[in-house]
């Protein structure tokens, strides 16, 4: 599969490598600003990039650490241009993701993290690097997993939230839609 990947960030980086790994072909990138350690065409615009690329799929190469940004962020996934085109779930080789664990449509799966039994993933989230998302959790469209998290057994993590590195939501807890749990915070409501 051909790839075309909307912002060429740090975030970025990791997404081309992940999908390197999976063995897909990027085929171009959208950004404002070039990206000097890639080496295929840069578009302006996404409509220009999709005219010249009409079957390759998506993938979001910008990350978010903020509800607001990871709203915006999600926001992509039913924007007019992207209407109709894959965006593939991409999950690190490296990362561990039981057989009925389900992660959504343009989830992006880090190295070393792990999706448990019964985990549910929802549409567009970061689930960064050695990131743990036990057994029965639920994870809304769009909300961010910081490297290290833990999300233990039966929690529903809402749309948008951001999870900062090393936070620990307890088991059972509720985060609401656009909440930020900050780094290195235990969180049970």
């Amino acid at each position: 599969m051909t790839m075309l990947l909307v912002g060429a960030g740090g975030h970025g980086r990791v997404v081309v490598e992940i999908a390197t790994r999976l063995g897909l072909r990027l085929a171009a990138y959208v950004d404002r600003n070039a990206a000097d350690w890639l080496d295929v065409p840069r578009y302006a615009d996404e409509p220009q990039a999709l005219s010249a690329y009409p079957e390759a799929g998506l993938a979001l190469g910008m990350g978010g650490v903020t509800p607001q940004a990871l709203k915006r962020r999600l926001s992509l996934f039913s924007a007019s241009w992207s209407a109709g085109r894959d965006w593939p779930a991409l999950i690190h080789p490296d990362a561990s993701v039981t057989a009925d664990a389900v992660a959504g449509e343009g989830t992006q799966v880090m190295a070393m993290a792990r999706l448990q039994p019964g985990a549910r993933v929802g549409r567009g989230v970061i689930v960064n690097t050695g990131a743990i998302i036990e057994h029965g959790a639920v994870l809304g469209d769009g909300c961010h997993i910081a490297p290290g998290a833990i999300i233990l057994g039966d929690c529903v993590i809402g749309s948008c939230a951001m999870i900062g590195a090393g936070a620990v939501v307890l088991p059972g807890a509720r985060v609401p839609d656009g909440a930020l749990v900050k780094a290195g915070e235990r969180f049970l409501r």
